[in-house]
């Protein structure tokens, strides 16, 4: 993106120019509000936040490099993002220990990147609705902490996770509407907290280690069998604090492998 672009006298408050052709890198970002700039060509490390108000981040589709640490522990946004999407990028290093500080942040997605090491803790700190993670190289067990969010869905597949699918998936989480631990290290039991999600229209677990029985009281989980329609996505609307953002999730359709 040219200098000129990033220097105007006065920063855009909306900038979206997804779904193009563009290339090059980004050193900072010159937005106050809102920023779409998925589905491009863009290069490089991740742009710097320059202005404390921005609260829409959506770079997902390009191919940013290098590590999460400078965006998460160092921006000046922290406080005021709601929605952070770096999916589908070349992203790699461990997700930083540095999450306090984003207080409204409801949707984070990371997924489709090189990131390895464990979830951090303070991840759990914040009250999300939404965290995808799939298709890493992240392991270790799931993080008590995450039992202090109101997730909607979670998206944890195509890792190396490992450890026991934790109770309080089922005990805490009674809003969750996806729930993918697909192709991990899971091994243990179904937790029989897990028929208590009376909302939950998909629940992946497949390509694990879980043995045992499945109970009966999964025919509480009537929510997966009474879908409104036959599409293949859950539509949601998740409430930010200033604004409602669409948040869609593909389904596994019964019946179906795709492996």
């Amino acid at each position: 993106m040219p200098t000129w672009f990033l220097n105007l006298p006065i920063p855009f408050e909306y900038l979206n120019l997804s779904y193009n052709q563009l290339t090059g890198g980004i050193s900072y970002l010159n937005v106050t509000y809102i920023v779409y700039l998925s589905s491009n060509r863009f290069t490089g490390p991740l742009p710097r936040v320059v202005f404390p108000n921005l609260q829409f981040l959506i770079l997902s589709n390009n191919s940013f490099s290098g590590s999460l640490f400078d965006l998460v522990c160092n921006s000046p946004s922290r406080g005021a993002m709601e929605v952070l999407y770096i999916d589908k990028n070349l992203i790699s290093g461990e997700i930083p220990d540095c999450w306090n500080h984003w207080q409204n942040l409801g949707l984070l997605n990371l997924g489709s990147n090189s990131l390895t090491g464990k979830i951090p803790p303070s991840l759990g700190h914040i009250n999300l609705s939404m965290l995808n993670l799939w298709n890493n190289s992240m392991f270790g067990a799931l993080p008590s902490t995450l039992q202090n969010s109101s997730f909607i869905m979670l998206d944890f597949s195509e890792n190396h996770f490992n450890g026991s699918v934790p109770e309080w998936i089922g005990d805490k989480h009674s809003r969750l509407k996806v729930l993918s631990l697909r192709s991990n290290n899971f091994d243990g039991h179904i937790p029989h907290k897990s028929c208590d999600l009376q909302y939950l229209q998909n629940l992946d677990l497949a390509h694990n280690n879980i043995s045992g029985t499945i109970s009966k009281c999964f025919s509480n989980l009537t929510a997966m069998a009474n879908r409104s329609n036959q599409s293949n996505y859950i539509y949601e609307w998740v409430s930010t604090r200033n604004t409602l953002f669409y948040l869609s999730a593909l389904l596994v359709l019964k019946g179906r492998e795709d492996e």
